[in-house]
């Protein structure tokens, strides 16, 4: 796809069946695809990316089965990944990218903060973490682009924490036993209900609980599921 899009600088790729698009490919230019699933939000990057001179050649993708076509298809230099997104989320989209193309460069925008979300990004080799609310979107580019890492400033605290987290080589996962817990709180059932369907005591239960809300480092319950549906675990 790449010595195509070398012959000709006004070439356009589209998969009818996955809706992804090459627009006005350029040669010597990255090859960039934007994945969110509002159209607005992909509109204002693919603007800013065009003012910024950054590149012509840009893709779009609404959800992860799309992101994953794309790159199935054709070479990439940077993924722009939204974290919330239909079919596969932007967590299981950068594993998919971590196994199948570890050399692509991932730059997450997204409005989550939390340090175990974090984490586990780094864990799987993202280049950039950028929150919505605050970051430079064409500093951002330009240095995942030449190879560095970037962040948003007010997340510092946060990326040096998960910095140090990632010096240990396990990544946070749930145990046989939590993964049979964790869709019980998630539908919302209490501690003595969970205690009754897996034959437990309920401060067994009560014990998981905060040993996953830690865990992840979330706050109470409702954080814990929020979290645990934004990467995939549910």
């Amino acid at each position: 796809m790449r010595d195509k899009l070398s012959k000709n600088k006004t070439a356009i790729f589209q998969n009818p069946k996955n809706r992804v698009e090459i627009m006005s490919a350029v040669i010597d230019e990255p090859v960039i695809l934007l994945a969110d699933d509002h159209e607005l939000c992909r509109i204002a990057v693919k603007r800013s990316l065009r003012e910024f001179a950054i590149t012509e050649n840009i893709l779009e993708a609404k959800d992860g089965k799309e992101v994953i076509a794309a790159l199935l298809e054709t070479h990439v230099d940077l993924l722009i990944l939204d974290m919330k997104m239909p079919r596969l989320n932007g967590f299981e989209t950068v594993e998919w990218a971590a196994k199948h193309r570890p050399k692509l460069k991932i730059l997450i925008i997204t409005m989550y903060d939390e340090p175990a979300l974090i984490i586990n990004f780094m864990r799987l080799g993202v280049s950039g973490y950028m929150h919505k609310s605050e970051g430079n979107l064409e500093e951002a580019v330009r240095d995942v682009l030449n190879g560095r890492f970037y962040y948003s400033k007010f997340l510092e605290t946060t990326i040096t924490q998960a910095q140090v987290a990632v010096e240990n080589p396990a990544p946070v996962t749930l145990t046989a036993k939590e993964k049979r817990i964790l869709p019980l709180i998630a539908e919302g059932r209490s501690s003595e209900e969970i205690a009754g369907i897996l034959n437990l005591k309920k401060n067994t239960v009560e014990s998981y609980r905060k040993d996953l809300i830690e865990k992840f480092k979330v706050k109470n319950s409702s954080e814990l599921i929020n979290f645990a549906h934004r990467t995939g675990l549910l």
